[in-house]
């Protein structure tokens, strides 16, 4: 009982000794000193601030030694020891002869063997630094280092100690107090410098995913159409389309192309996911309409074929629904086909908004071979058709209201100018006021034609 009460008494202050190690932890995590433990020490500047941190960690432990019996005991170790872990034999080497040349020349009995003991610490800790690619050494591996350390310098101690019998009643008592409270101390040491190993890959990782979704999404925003009209022979038609992503990469997607001089076949989706599945199944959606539309195809034809495709070996069970419609400018006549997709409207001349509610099928990728059917409708001069994905009427204001048709109606009549790309910019524009303050939380696409 007496020899716990010993290791008790010793234990508390050298407990308060490891406050200037959570320090240095502290100093370690929050400045630039961290990038050299991850990134390897490339500054002189900071080896030189590590050689001083972990020199001046060893001189401290010496100062404020704890006599036991005709030695005094402490934490000194603990600066070699860190210093070689995070720069190798050279920085642990000399922070060691710092720590040890004060030792030896503060005096005492076991002025050498202790002094022995810091360079011996510090050259161990930065041997075994070197062998692990000149990375830290991990948790485990550091207490156990710092174990061993401190089991030799007790070895040391009662090697070089006059009185054998003394020698080993101060290490009785201060051995194992040491061994735990060093072995502690390195613990969380080296649990802050693993959190920032760690969060520094964490980091790269995610750096990496962004810069690949980033380039993801600009090869995505080169499968819509970004030229409005494409080309100068265009037919006498206005369009303007834009998506805005709620992720770096949308499942919404619009599109039109010419069917013969004076029809234009356009469509405008929305994929049941979000993200990256959901951007691959768009661009399949996409590709497939344009390769299966033909001059004749009626829009519910189209999206027969495309709807087929899609049902093969669709493990994923994703769907997308789509408006797609054939407008001959000459007629002012528009086919069209609703696969399960929000109703378009159309702005009047006389500044009316009227919806399209017919729906003429399933959206795709659900049911091999399901029934589609075309509608047709009358666009008349100055009518212009707006459709959009349900992102702009489920859009969410900050206290969890969505938008709904009504409002959406409000401001398609509010924005609608006869010119598409301001009316397009405009009620997008106004969406985004809408969501101030939260998250966008779904795709939101637009496409409005208006016969010229």
């Amino acid at each position: 009982m007496p020899l716990i009460h010993e290791w008790i008494h010793l234990a508390a202050p050298l407990l308060n000794n490891m406050a200037i190690v959570i320090l240095c932890a502290y100093i370690f995590s929050h400045s630039s000193l961290h990038t050299g433990i991850t990134e390897g020490w490339k500054s002189r500047r900071h080896l030189i601030i590590l050689i001083i941190i972990a020199s001046a960690l060893g001189i401290y432990g010496t100062l404020n030694s704890i006599p036991v019996l005709d030695v005094r005991t402490n934490i000194r170790n603990l600066g070699p020891i860190i210093g070689g872990l995070l720069g190798g034999p050279a920085v642990g080497g000399i922070s060691g002869a710092v720590a040890g040349v004060h030792r030896y020349f503060v005096g005492g009995k076991t002025a050498l063997p202790c002094s022995l003991a810091a360079i011996a610490a510090g050259l161990l800790a930065g041997y075994l630094y070197n062998r692990n690619n000149k990375k830290f050494i991990g948790l485990t591996r550091a207490v156990v280092l710092t174990v061993f350390i401190e089991a030799f310098h007790s070895v040391l101690i009662l090697l070089f100690h006059e009185d054998k019998k003394l020698a080993i009643a101060s290490q009785t008592i201060t051995m194992p107090v040491r061994m735990l409270v060093e072995g502690a101390g390195i613990a969380l040491f080296s649990f802050i410098i693993e959190d920032i190993v760690r969060n520094r890959k964490i980091r790269e990782k995610k750096q990496k995913v962004e810069q690949e979704l980033q380039i993801a999404r600009t090869i995505q925003m080169t499968l819509v159409p970004t030229l409005f009209p494409p080309q100068p022979d265009w037919p006498r038609v206005a369009l303007y389309g834009t998506i805005e992503p709620a992720r770096e990469v949308s499942g919404d997607f619009f599109d039109f192309f010419p069917l013969g001089p004076d029809k234009i076949c356009f469509s405008v989706g929305d994929v049941s996911d979000k993200g990256v599945p959901a951007s691959l199944f768009m661009a399949v959606t996409k590709t497939l309409i344009k390769a299966k539309s033909e001059l004749h195809a009626s829009p519910s034809e189209i999206l027969n074929r495309v709807n087929n495709e899609l049902c093969e070996n669709n493990d994923s069970l994703m769907f997308v629904t789509i408006f797609c419609g054939i407008y001959d400018i000459t007629t002012g006549d528009l086919q069209y086909c609703n696969a399960g997709h929000n109703p378009p409207f159309i702005l009047t001349g006389e500044r009316k908004v009227i919806s399209l509610p017919e729906k003429c099928g399933m959206a795709l990728g659900v049911m091999k071979d399901s029934s589609f059917v075309t509608k047709s409708t009358l666009l008349h001069r100055d009518d212009m058709l707006l459709v959009y994905t349900d992102g702009f009427t489920e859009a969410q204001n900050v206290a969890g209201e969505m938008l709904g048709e009504d409002e959406a109606i409000n401001i398609i009549r509010l924005h609608g100018t006869a010119d598409v790309k301001e009316t397009v910019e405009g009620i997008t524009e106004e969406v985004k006021k809408y969501q101030r303050g939260i998250n966008q939380y779904d795709d939101i696409t637009l496409l409005a034609l208006k016969a010229l």
